[in-house]
């Protein structure tokens, strides 16, 4: 089994979650009008749902992990019972008129377990600090990723 808090796991993590901002960035500009996919992109384009769930799929089994073996139980406790509420969540007809700003949620939260994940890694941060730390640093990441995602069509429309 592969450690998930290596320089190499990390290096893709970090790769999933960035194709998960393209995606979530490309999606909000195709259903604007701004950006459509090229004659190459568009087969692969229709298989967009497949590549979220493969993406959060991967890093939500990574986050599990870590967040298993880590040695505080609560925020183990914490991260699974967030988790299984959004899933719960993501099952309710509603959410899926909504389903890109659940996913924008869906993206903060593995922000902040890869940010986690790396500073534990990186710096061997012990206790809570990590996690409040990476929530906050995952604000700021989503908060950007939301503005990239806001209607890049207004300005032009005035």
């Amino acid at each position: 089994m592969v450690r998930r808090d290596t320089w190499a796991s990390l290096a893709i993590q970090l790769a999933f979650l960035s194709g998960a901002a393209v995606l979530l960035v490309s999606r909000t500009w195709e259903r604007s009008g701004v950006w459509r996919p090229g004659m190459v992109l568009s087969w692969a384009w229709s298989y967009q749902e497949e590549l979220y769930y493969f993406l959060y799929g991967y890093l939500l089994n990574a986050y599990a992990i870590f967040f298993l073996k880590d040695r505080a139980v609560i925020w183990f406790l914490l991260w699974a019972a967030l988790l299984v509420l959004m899933l719960f969540i993501n099952e309710i007809p509603r959410v899926h008129w909504h389903i890109h700003r659940f996913r924008l949620i869906f993206f903060a939260f593995c922000a902040a377990a890869f940010s986690a994940l790396a500073l534990s890694t990186v710096h061997q941060w012990p206790g809570g600090g990590v996690f409040v730390f990476s929530l906050g640093l995952s604000a700021v990441l989503t908060g950007g990723l939301a503005v990239a995602m806001s209607d890049p069509g207004a300005g032009r429309r005035r």
